[in-house]
């Protein structure tokens, strides 16, 4: 006989089963329709961050999308404007056989895709429309309806517009930033932030590969006020809504970020060089100067025993005594002049880096000047690093023996080995 608790008990089971299919459907459309997020972001020396966000985002229920949300974590917005994006269909089929193309097949926009912001791709004259949103904001969370309900599986697009006083902190007359991306109750499947220093300042360790930086994102501060009740089209906008989470001096790309979590960048910037890496080159030479003073230490313990060897030889002078009986690693003059000879080869590199970086000597000498002048320039530039590399071990060798320029120029080879790991260590 069954009993009462075991019929209650069977039917809360069965129901769990039977709503086991949905949630497992619904993760699915997570995986399958997530968000995708690009974010421009402009840092600033009076410590704002002014930021662009475009959210792709795509309908996974099968009724009309009619409103959405996103929280700023860990920040309060000063400023806030918001618009939805709304592209016109991209042609899928032309027909070329009536002498002019003409489209006759059309398929949704892709709001990732380039064209979809300029006129909708290849022949669709219609243009991108944008609808200011009115939010509400309660503890960071930004609830809205969306102007345009969006149907079952096609995109739409949000532009965020925001600046925070909340990201940018500095000390010592440098700026550190620590943002954050928006929070939304769906898996994002990529977010891309690119970060860019205000003019004069730069960012440590920026992306070599982008010798382009976009500056444009300072535009919207006046492109964000354009917006009327209805929509509005502006060919300047559609360029920037189009490059934001791109051309960045620091740009970052995250995979598959967790509904209602974000993830962080971080940086320096400042106005000079000296003051992004103050600390590696505060470190950098107080090392230099505690290795010097403990070889200096060390090889005067053996003074008094080198000291007595040259009182034995009249012919050797006492320096000459005291380098020649010394263990060679322990030789002060060895790693000061093969210091001094590798500062000389940077400091050449450098100028030479300097000057062909010159937009005035890179015409002369590609355009102006005869190939004698190049040839003539590339000489007195060897010329200039084999002094620097054998002049300081030929004057060790003219009063130390032919040795000591051996032993300066392997020692060389130790400093560049040193000055190439700083520099890993200054970029990482």
């Amino acid at each position: 006989m069954i009993k009462k608790p075991q019929i209650v008990l069977a039917s809360v089971i069965a129901l769990i089963i039977s709503f086991l299919p949905l949630t497992t459907v619904a993760a699915q459309e997570n995986l399958i329709f997530g968000q995708n997020h690009a974010y421009s972001v402009y840092v600033k020396s009076n410590e704002e961050a002014f930021i662009f966000a475009r959210l792709v985002l795509t309908n996974p229920d099968e009724k009309p999308m009619t409103n959405t949300s996103f929280t700023l974590s860990n920040a309060k917005a000063s400023e806030m404007s918001m618009y939805q994006v709304v592209l016109p269909q991209e042609c899928a089929q032309y027909n070329y056989e009536s002498g002019a193309d003409r489209c006759v097949r059309y398929k949704e926009p892709s709001y990732t895709d380039s064209y979809g912001y300029y006129g909708g791709g290849y022949g669709n004259e219609e243009e991108v429309e944008y609808y200011k949103i009115n939010y509400k904001e309660s503890d960071g969370k930004y609830s809205f309806d969306l102007p345009k309900p969006v149907d079952a599986y096609k995109s739409t697009a949000i532009v965020a517009i925001y600046a925070t006083k909340d990201y940018v902190s500095s000390s010592l007359d440098r700026y550190s930033f620590d943002l954050e991306t928006l929070k939304v109750d769906q898996r994002v499947t990529e977010s891309r932030v690119a970060v860019t220093a205000e003019t004069d300042y730069r960012l440590k360790n920026p992306d070599r590969s982008n010798n382009y930086p976009d500056y444009g994102i300072t535009e919207g501060v006046a492109l964000s006020g354009a917006a009327a009740d209805s929509s509005f089209s502006n060919p300047d906008i559609d360029k920037l809504v189009y490059e934001i989470g791109s051309n960045g001096q620091l740009n970052k790309t995250f995979k598959s970020v967790t509904p209602n979590e974000s993830v962080g960048v971080q940086g320096i910037f400042a106005d000079s060089w000296f003051k992004l890496y103050m600390f590696e080159v505060i470190f950098t030479v107080v090392g230099l100067i505690g290795f010097f003073a403990l070889l200096i230490f060390i090889s005067k313990k053996y003074d008094k025993r080198l000291f007595r060897k040259s009182k034995t030889n009249a012919s050797e002078d006492k320096a000459s005594a005291a380098i020649s009986g010394r263990f060679t690693l322990l030789v002060p003059t060895y790693w000061i002049v093969s210091f001094v000879s590798t500062l000389l080869v940077g400091g050449i590199t450098l100028a030479i880096t300097m000057i062909v970086e010159n937009r005035a000597f890179f015409d002369f000498i590609n355009y102006d000047s005869s190939p004698v002048m190049s040839v003539f320039v590339l000489l007195v530039a060897g010329f200039v690093y084999l002094a620097a590399i054998f002049g300081p071990a030929i004057v060790v060798a003219a009063k130390y023996k032919w040795k000591a320029a051996v032993i300066v120029i392997a020692l060389q080879l130790v400093w560049y080995t040193a000055a190439a790991l700083i520099i890993i260590g200054f970029t990482n």
